[in-house]
């Protein structure tokens, strides 16, 4: 992933992967947000396989 302001994530955020077609650079795109704030974007060489995921799989959830 690639980090913006250097956030680290932690054991319980809680993480949204949004998918951004919109995006100018890469259609396959997906936005990591944790609590309603952009963090981070899914790296650009696994971003189709888990879009094709969230396709899917519209809510997942997994509980440590």
């Amino acid at each position: 992933m690639r980090f913006c302001g250097g956030y680290k994530f932690k054991k319980l955020d809680i993480i949204t992967l949004e998918p951004e077609p919109s995006n100018i650079y890469d259609i396959n795109a997906i936005k990591i947000i944790v609590d309603g704030i952009y963090k981070a974007y899914v790296a650009k060489n696994e971003n189709e396989s888990i879009g094709d995921l969230i396709k899917r799989y519209l809510t997942y959830q997994e509980m440590s």
